[in-house]
């Protein structure tokens, strides 16, 4: 099982929807160790101090703290809604590969 795509919405400080798509190798050549199934199965996420790095992170593990009963992350809990935004609510789509069926 793989991740092909992961969209966000009104967590922390993701007011507006944005999507992380691995399914866009395209013809990356790079480093071909990092693709598997047409998927990126490797990547590296950059940016400045405060750019959400860690919160989309958090966003793409808060699937975990709904289905398993370990110990949370305390900054997953925290703020959790987008302070911005009119939304009540928090949005998460995941897209799987399971056995080269999305």
């Amino acid at each position: 099982m793989m991740i092909k795509k992961f969209s966000v919405l009104n967590y922390k400080g993701f007011k507006e929807k944005i999507t992380f798509d691995l399914s866009q190798a395209k013809d990356y050549k790079f480093n071909t160790k990092a693709i598997k199934n047409n998927l990126i199965k490797s990547s590296v996420i950059y940016g400045d101090v405060g750019s959400g790095k860690t919160n989309l992170g958090l966003a793409l593990f808060d699937l975990t703290t709904h289905l398993v009963d370990n110990k949370q992350i305390t900054k997953q809990r925290t703020n959790y809604f987008n302070g911005d935004s009119k939304n009540i609510y928090a949005s998460f789509e995941y897209e799987f590969l399971i056995d080269d069926v999305v």
